[in-house]
């Protein structure tokens, strides 16, 4: 059984008295990068301020 790794980074930081750890994996097989993608989620998110004011 031939099982690849993926390499996973790690990012941390803490602000005040909370640590935050980040932690993510690439793919080969993406066809956007992470920025793009939440770049696509937030432009494409309904406002909902302009929603409850109709």
């Amino acid at each position: 059984m031939d099982k690849r790794i993926k390499p996973i980074r790690l990012s941390i930081g803490w602000r005040d008295d909370t640590i935050y750890v980040i932690e993510y994996a690439t793919s080969e097989n993406a066809k956007e990068t992470a920025y793009e993608k939440i770049k696509r989620l937030i432009m494409n998110e309904p406002i909902t301020f302009e929603k409850q004011a109709s």
